[in-house]
């Protein structure tokens, strides 16, 4: 025969007041109370074992785990075949790492009592190998650009390349003692420009010299060549071989010349001479398309498309110009004579005659 205690649902049991002992089930939940003759609904008979890690929770009428009561530690729990992380065991895994890989001229040691590995490089060649410092690599290849980081390239020998040097806001500073910079250009073009100065300074550039004070100075020198920069041919007569020119911007990229000089071989010259025949042209513009050549020739003689000599409005105004002429002067004086006839005059030297009238 079976034993039959109080049942009924959880909400009838609530409003229930067991008495001491009675036993009561609540069939939809399916849990156990005993009464205490006080408390309404009873008391859930598992509420007692609450206490070692375990907390009653009246709401949901369950034991909770509290593992804030637990003071477990690995030295409690057998480790077994996962062990457990410690800052030895990890050291000791790294170093292997270092020790047991491949490589060349390296030797990795590990230190377990300062725990830190030491690196001992050698030189050598190969593959996987070492070097002491970068000058050890006799023949280094980048693989991508160097940069430098805001910091520079210091050190004593050259720079050799093939390609361009592109250089934004930088200065090319040194000193060149008993050598020379050359620039290299083998291509003769009216647009080629291997040295190019742009500068929104006044003064472009600034050479210093010394003289020596007995006819030694300084020059700046064009040395000219047929041919090519590399197989120099010589000069012939009657060849442009140089000059200078000055170039103006008028708008829409263009420049246009204002004034040029230019040096050239005589048409007559014999280059085996010591001072072969020469000529030195200075051109000017005279609007539209007027180009105004004024030449001094091998022979001495200036050639220009106009003279005009120092004009002058009276003799007194020439004189206190002039107060000691040369001899060869000639002048131009618009009221020579004290009745408005103007004179071209001459200076042949000495207080009389002095200045004389070239023309009656």
């Amino acid at each position: 025969m079976s034993l039959r205690i109080r049942r009924g649902t959880e909400n009838q049991r609530q409003g229930v007041t067991f008495d001491l002992g009675e036993i009561a089930y609540t069939t939809d939940t399916q849990k156990l109370y005993v009464g205490d003759g006080i408390s309404q609904g009873g008391r859930n008979v598992l509420a007692a074992t609450a206490g070692a890690g375990l907390t009653w929770n009246p709401t949901t009428q369950t034991l909770e785990v509290s593992t804030s009561s637990f003071n477990f530690t690995t030295s409690d729990i057998i480790e077994g075949s996962h062990l457990y992380y410690t800052p030895q065991r990890a050291q000791d895994a790294a170093a292997a790492l270092f020790t047991a890989g491949i490589h060349q001229n390296i030797s990795f040691v590990y230190d377990d009592v300062e725990h830190r590995i030491n690196v001992t490089a050698a030189a050598g060649t190969g593959s996987n190998s070492g070097i002491i410092s970068v000058q050890s690599d006799l023949a280094p290849l980048l693989g991508g650009p160097l940069g430098l980081n805001t910091f520079s390239i210091l050190g004593t020998g050259d720079i050799n390349i093939a390609g361009n040097i592109a250089s934004t806001n930088s200065k090319v500073k040194g000193t060149f003692s008993n050598d020379y910079m050359s620039i290299n250009q083998s291509v003769i073009s009216a647009d080629s420009h291997p040295f190019t100065v742009v500068s929104s300074n006044s003064e472009l550039a600034s050479f210093v010299g010394i003289v020596d004070g007995v006819g030694g100075f300084p020059w700046i020198n064009q040395r000219v060549s047929q041919g090519t920069a590399s197989v120099p041919t010589t000069t012939t007569a009657g060849t442009r071989l140089g000059g200078t020119r000055v170039r103006a911007f008028v708008g829409s990229g263009d420049a246009k010349t204002c004034s040029a000089t230019i040096s050239s071989w005589d048409t007559t010259a014999i280059l085996t001479d010591q001072r072969p025949a020469s000529t030195f042209s200075i051109f000017t513009n005279g609007g539209s398309s007027i180009l105004r050549e004024f030449k001094f020739e091998s022979t001495g003689t200036f050639v220009a498309p106009v003279i005009q000599p120092g004009t002058y409005t009276t003799p007194a105004a020439r004189s206190a110009a002039i107060p000691t002429p040369i001899p060869g002067m000639i002048v131009y004086v618009a009221d020579s004579d004290g009745f408005g006839n103007p004179k071209f005059e001459g200076y042949i030297g000495g207080a009389a005659p002095g200045w004389v009238l070239l023309n009656t």
